[in-house]
């Protein structure tokens, strides 16, 4: 699933389709999908990108959590909203909350508040840099609708959409252990270089490490069925000897 979306460019079943080069119907090879993604998260496959992640965080990472969502009361179709935490409502407890003004970036001074303790320089620092590492996950998430198309998935079910956005996650994480590689690394000179950039640098190259990995693969006529090839038994005919 993750080749084929890196190749297409795209989470839809029927672009997947279009990359397997099976032998068959697209509509029975999308039902085939469908019904794969309606089972959710293989266990294996979630343990072993968590395993792998880990070997890409530092030691104390800075986690972002969007606590934002809105709870639908009045939606009753849609699929386990209940148990979304309603952001909307204020929480009982109390903590001192500290203003961090910074200045020299916007026309008027950007105000943070954080209930992180301030008792030094470094420390107003520190929050500069936590709040502005966080648009990071902004460009993540442009990443994903724009390279994988991700707002345009054609699925129903919660499972099957927490399915795809697995798969989609699983690509970004490849791209990432990739971009961490130095410049002068030979496979990441040569991805970037099938894009034919206009800059040399840029600091979010995932959009170009995507596009020359799948100019890349386009050209691999049978898919990823060439890497997962089973010899066959020999057959043993029944010979028969006539004898007059």
């Amino acid at each position: 699933m993750t080749y084929d979306m890196l190749v297409a460019g795209s989470c839809l079943l029927t672009d997947i389709f279009d990359q397997l080069h099976e032998h068959s119907k697209k509509i029975n090879s999308v039902e085939r999908l469908t019904r794969h993604l309606n089972k959710g998260i293989h266990k294996n496959a979630l343990k072993s990108y968590l395993s792998l992640v880990r070997t890409m965080v530092p030691k104390n990472p800075i986690i972002h959590i969007d606590d934002s969502d809105v709870i639908k009361p009045d939606g009753y179709k849609f699929e386990a909203l209940g148990l979304v935490r309603d952001g909307s409502k204020s929480t009982h407890f109390k903590k001192d909350i500290y203003l961090v003004l910074v200045y020299g970036i916007t026309e008027h001074p950007m105000m943070l508040a954080t209930n992180k303790e301030i008792k030094s320089k470094e420390d107003v620092l520190a929050v500069a840099k936590h709040y502005f590492s966080r648009w990071k996950i902004e460009e993540y998430f442009r990443c994903k609708k724009q390279m994988f198309q991700f707002e345009n998935f054609r699925v129903r079910k919660l499972k099957a959409i927490n399915a795809i956005n697995f798969y989609i996650t699983l690509c970004m994480a490849f791209l990432a252990h990739i971009s961490m590689k130095p410049d002068t690394n030979a496979l990441k000179v040569a991805i970037i270089r099938k894009t034919d950039p206009i800059k040399e640098k840029v600091h979010f190259c995932y959009y170009r490490l995507a596009k020359g990995i799948s100019s890349i693969l386009i050209f691999a006529k049978e898919g990823i069925r060439l890497c997962f090839r089973t010899k066959r038994p020999a057959y043993r005919q029944l010979c028969l000897k006539l004898t007059v």
